[in-house]
């Protein structure tokens, strides 16, 4: 039981955004409360990624399957719950405070969470930046609002193929303390390969796709214990497999190297702003949810 929250609660919000169980603020009280909603890249519009993430995609399709759970099982639980947990199956919960409560997770330790995930750019429900228009977003962003930050990027990015206004846009919500910024510029760094590729310099895609990975690292460094950068690094290496390249032992120190590169200017530009040191701490709700079995994907050479 415990597993199945884990992989629900931490894993969710990773691959895009686990929004509470709540009716949008922005629409009306008739509004249909939504479930596990999608993010801004899961959605199907002109905005895109320029590619599909396989363990993204597993995560859209676990989300959904546990959306069917929640339209079939009456409220107090199914007659079959106590069966399927003897046969080993996993548990089949009314709602998220469910998951939550079967894990040992206090309310306050979830708003805490909350609280966490959102210093870090993480959208764990809609904020209505998706409803601003541009010259909105621009004037939010102008004054430090990483959430609008990370919107203009994503539509330079996905939506006008800019990718390095994108990059400026991605590094100054990632000064501001967004790891979903740094999980974009990994991104980033990935079309970059692929666009090189396409035109067969794949001395430049093999470049473009170690800067990933040292901005990998950089995620991986503040991410508090979430599994974006295990997911980000299994994209990249499918495209390292793509264009058959291994990395050695120089590759792998200039990708530290140039993590540790990428760190420091993220730290110095946070300075100038007067921000403090970057908080790289885990949030109380992912020790708890760790200490109690927390299977961890494998990010690192196998």
């Amino acid at each position: 039981m415990r597993k199945a929250v884990i992989v629900i609660v931490v894993a969710a919000a990773a691959a895009g955004g686990f929004y509470r169980l709540s009716t949008d603020p922005s629409r009306d009280s008739a509004s249909e409360p939504s479930r596990i909603s999608p993010s801004p890249a899961d959605s199907t519009t002109s905005e895109n990624p320029p590619e599909t993430n396989q363990s993204e995609a597993a995560w859209q399709k676990l989300r959904g399957r546990l959306n069917e759970r929640l339209a079939e099982v009456p409220a107090g639980g199914s007659e079959n719950d106590a069966d399927a947990q003897a046969e080993g199956e996993p548990p089949v919960f009314d709602t998220r405070a469910d998951w939550l409560a079967a894990a040992g997770v206090t309310p306050e330790e979830e708003e805490e969470y909350f609280a966490w995930a959102l210093e870090r750019g993480i959208e764990l429900e809609s904020l209505g930046y998706e409803y601003y228009d541009r010259e909105t977003l621009q004037a939010l962003a102008d004054s430090g609002d990483l959430f609008a930050l990370q919107r203009l990027g994503d539509q330079a990015a996905w939506g006008e193929q800019q990718l390095e206004q994108a990059e400026v846009l991605y590094r100054e919500a990632a000064t501001r303390g967004s790891v979903v910024a740094l999980d974009r510029l990994a991104l980033n760094e990935t079309s970059k390969a692929m666009a090189s590729a396409h035109e067969d310099q794949h001395q430049s895609a093999k470049g473009h796709l170690l800067k990933a990975l040292a901005w990998n690292e950089v995620s991986r460094r503040r991410s508090g214990g979430l599994p974006i950068p295990a997911m980000r690094e299994a994209n990249v290496r499918q495209h390292l497999e793509k264009l058959d390249v291994s990395l050695g032992d120089d590759d792998r120190e200039r990708i530290q190297a140039q993590a540790e590169a990428l760190y420091q200017q993220l730290s110095e530009r946070r300075e100038k702003l007067d921000l403090g040191d970057f908080d790289n701490a885990k949030a109380a709700l992912i020790e708890k949810l760790e200490r109690q079995g927390l299977d961890k994907p494998s990010i690192r050479d196998p």
